[in-house]
């Protein structure tokens, strides 16, 4: 479904599926970065991830080699005041980026509320692309 999303700017890697182990943001990171030594690589996770996120495996390399972007996420008001203590733990403070939500509205979107929806027979279309909808929709997913 997600490659659905593609276009000249955004590519889908497979990386992650392909691997035989566990997969590590931090590695994936690294792996990217090495088979892509053009391209630089940031992380985008929700407001909703930042209170767990000191739980990732080595977290501060994250942040230290790549960008952090945090987006807004509905419900979560506490995660400037935790990017300011992640801040002070981190060598590249200046890589974690807090996305003001006057200019990116928290998203009222999550796979719970998409799966809720699928169940009670609701359509998707507020929430995802016509085509990732359909491809649900066609393959029963969720239900």
């Amino acid at each position: 479904m997600i490659k659905f999303l593609e276009n000249d700017k955004v590519k889908v890697s497979d990386l992650e599926i392909n691997q035989k182990t566990i997969s590590y943001t931090v590695d994936t990171l690294k792996l990217l970065s090495k088979n892509n030594s053009k391209d630089k690589f940031s992380w985008i996770i929700g407001t909703d991830q930042v209170e767990d996120f000191t739980g990732w495996k080595n977290w501060k390399e994250i942040i230290d080699n790549y960008k952090l972007i945090v987006v807004p996420r509905a419900g979560y008001k506490k995660a400037a005041a935790e990017l300011k203590n992640i801040s002070r733990w981190v060598a590249n403070s200046e890589n974690i980026i807090l996305i003001d939500k006057k200019k990116f509205p928290p998203i009222y979107i999550s796979s719970t509320l998409a799966r809720r929806k699928i169940k009670e027979g609701k359509s998707l279309k507020s929430m995802l692309l016509k085509r990732v909808e359909s491809y649900i929709m066609q393959n029963n997913l969720f239900k």
